[in-house]
């Protein structure tokens, strides 16, 4: 579908939007595409591929001559790279890159892969927002194996996913994409370009890689007369980034560092942002526990002038908390928004929410957080779906929202939709653990809201009583 932001000379606009000084955001965590996702979506066509099995000897091969080289090339002057008239990605610069795996001979699986049935569900949610925001974390490289092909490169998870994910993420909704994760390394240079040159092709906003030192290190959007900034970061990138040389690592990545934080969120205010949106990917996996470096950089963000930051990474919810500035500002940060999309197999991993962020520039033309709300999802491996004439079917990785409104009717009329019950009733559980402390509810819950400030004691005893009568309530009507 065609975009519904077009760059005016540096700011993404909707042309059909009303400047009416309220903006609606729907954010959520890490879209993933894993290898066994890739495996439920795809339809061969019958041609052979190295499969993951195969792929050891070659990768093997490949390590060995790697290694003999590498660490004479890293104090080189980088040899320079002419790829071929149907290899060639614009804006490509041979000095970025070192020796490195050579993926030119490994062909990709041939045949269809359709991911729209995971996003079926939340997409009425993500819709109803002016703008919509996700990070992607797979790269996007057709030179490069899928990630059903190989699973881990120089003994760190490998994520690459093939251009059509993208026809899904475009299908649920977003618009705009964060990229600053640690899979950015996964394919190399070459892959990165190519990433980037599926986004652009796919119509998506992106920001957090680059393909240029022109390129400016932030992206500003208005939404309905609202100037918004986002920039996107990451802490570490799994050590691949030694296979770019050291101007590629500062020109292409956008690993974090609090002057360069203050730099790029100076000249997007400067630009004319009236709201910076910092997007971190950082942390500890599979855990609920923030760790004191996520703290330390939230601190730093914050003082640089972000006014609200979400994290990503540690394929877990995290809890929120309201900063204090320097200059008395408070800024919302919510240290982890989960996966909210993958294949992993840990309970916490499938726990995840849309954030459902509202604007309001007031008469003074200051922009405030009007209410930001959290609609609880779940990612299901295997959803039974019975159909209006009564036939059934199973969709695969399936992100489902705790709400009749929006997601599939969960009738108990067969084994499987009541294990699809059990799971996500004990996901919801975990849900509101996780967030005991900054929630405030509108029942009967179909979602819920972020107090901007600590709760009282009268409010975490309504919180306390709600958890208790909803465990009790689900432990009284869960399916037998």
């Amino acid at each position: 579908s065609e975009p519904r932001f077009i760059n005016e000379g540096g700011i993404y606009r909707n042309p059909d939007a009303e400047n009416t000084g309220q903006a609606t955001l729907m954010i959520t965590g890490d879209l993933m595409c894993q290898y066994r996702q890739q495996q439920a979506a795809f339809t061969s066509d019958g041609s052979s591929y190295p499969a993951y099995q195969d792929m050891q000897t070659v990768i093997s091969d490949e390590k060995k001559a790697y290694s003999q080289a590498h660490d004479d090339a890293l104090q080189q002057t980088q040899p320079e790279i002419v790829p071929s008239a149907e290899e060639e990605v614009s804006g490509a610069l041979s000095s970025f890159s070192v020796p490195a795996l050579n993926y030119g001979q490994v062909p990709q699986p041939q045949g269809e892969w359709n991911f729209e049935p995971s996003f079926s569900y939340v997409r009425r949610i993500l819709m109803e927002g002016d703008l919509v925001i996700g990070n992607l974390e797979t790269m996007i490289s057709q030179s490069s194996p899928l990630t059903m092909q190989i699973r881990r490169l120089e003994d760190k998870p490998y994520l690459n996913s093939p251009a059509s994910f993208l026809d899904a993420v475009r299908y649920a909704g977003y618009d705009l994409l964060t990229l600053a994760n640690n899979h950015n390394c996964d394919t190399g240079v070459y892959g990165l370009f190519e990433t980037l040159d599926n986004l652009n092709r796919w119509n998506f906003m992106h920001t957090g890689m680059f393909s240029s030192q022109e390129e400016e290190r932030y992206l500003l959007v208005e939404v309905n007369g609202i100037r918004i900034g986002i920039v996107s970061y990451a802490a570490y990138f799994n050590t691949k980034e030694d296979n770019f040389s050291l101007e590629g690592q500062e020109v292409l990545l956008n690993a974090f560092d609090k002057d360069r934080a203050r730099r790029d969120i100076r000249a997007l205010k400067k630009a004319g942002a009236e709201f910076v949106i910092a997007f971190m990917h950082w942390g500890k996996e599979n855990t609920h526990e923030t760790t004191s470096r996520q703290q330390r950089y939230a601190s730093q963000v914050a003082e640089a002038g972000a006014d609200y930051i979400v994290g990503s990474h540690p394929h877990a919810l995290q809890h929120s908390d309201i900063l204090e500035t320097g200059d008395g500002r408070q800024v919302p940060v919510i240290y982890s928004m989960g996966n909210f999309l993958s294949c992993m197999q840990n309970d916490v991993n499938n726990d995840t929410l849309v954030l459902q962020l509202n604007l309001k520039k007031n008469s003074d033309g200051e922009v405030t957080i009007a209410s930001h709300r959290f609609y609880p999802c779940t990612i299901l491996t295997d959803l039974e779906v019975t159909a209006e004439d009564g036939s059934r079917r199973t969709d695969s990785y399936v992100v489902v929202p705790h709400s009749n409104a929006y997601g599939p009717v969960l009738s108990s009329s067969s084994f499987q939709s009541r294990l699809d019950q059990k799971y996500m009733d004990a996901s919801l559980a975990r849900i509101l653990s996780v967030f005991e402390n900054r929630l405030t509810f509108d029942l009967p819950y179909d979602s819920y809201g972020l107090s901007n400030a600590v709760s009282s004691e009268d409010e975490d005893l309504q919180l306390q009583q709600f958890v208790r009568s909803r465990l009790l309530w689900l432990a009284a009507n869960r399916p037998v």
